[in-house]
Order: structure tokens, then C-alpha cells, then sequence
């Protein structure tokens, strides 16, 4: 947990990016979208005065496990503006950066599976 959140804070300095608030689930799987800290966070960016733009997280199966709760989290944060990040695989906003997305979120849900 120390370590990503350590490689979630240098990759938001590495990018000159404003750290505004750290949410890290303690003892949580992200096996569901009803844990505590991610409700939190959901808040917390929906609240326009804390002009939250990008969400970091360590690797896209410690946000979601399944791809569909993936994709509303994404869908949710979308409305307001706000773009997702993971700090370890690096995915962009084009055609082989989105199926490069899916398929990591779809990994997730794979590897929950099995």
C-alpha cells in the first residue's frame, strides 16, 4: 500500500500535476464499487470547488475489478470533467489508447474471475 501510494505521488510530480487529496483503501478489495474511500473520492470530485481535472491510481485493477464498474466509475468521472490515470500502465485518450485501456480493465476482471 506505502509503495503505490509512493509511485501514485511521484507520477503526479513527475507531471507537475496539483496533489489535492489521497485516497487509499485500507483492507478493501476492489472488487466492488461500494467501498468507503472510492464513495469518498466520487464526492469529493463531484464537489466543484475542489477542481479535481485527473484521477491517479496505481494500476487499473486496484480502481475496478470488474470491467463494468470500471467503465461507470470512468463514465461518472467523465461528467464532471475529470480523467482517469494509472501511474503503471500508461494509456491515452486515441483509438490504441482506449482499447489499451479496455483490455487492461478487462484483465481485471479476468484475473478477479479466475
Amino acid at each position: 500500500m506505502e509503495s503505490q501510494d509512493k509511485i501514485c505521488r511521484d507520477y503526479v510530480l513527475d507531471r507537475k500535476y496539483r496533489l489535492v487529496e489521497t485516497f487509499l483503501e485500507k483492507g478493501e478489495s476492489a472488487k466492488t464499487q461500494d467501498r468507503p474511500e472510492l464513495q469518498r473520492m466520487l464526492a469529493f470530485c463531484k464537489d466543484k470547488k475542489n477542481k479535481v481535472d485527473i484521477v491517479v491510481f496505481y494500476k487499473v485493477d486496484r480502481f475496478a475489478r470488474k470491467n463494468r464498474d470500471y467503465s461507470n466509475l470512468k463514465d461518472e468521472l467523465e461528467q464532471n470533467n475529470i480523467a482517469v490515470e494509472s501511474a503503471t500502465e500508461p494509456f491515452e485518450d486515441t483509438p490504441a489508447g482506449r482499447f489499451l485501456e479496455n483490455m487492461l480493465a478487462s484483465t481485471a476482471q479476468f484475473d478477479n474471475d479466475v
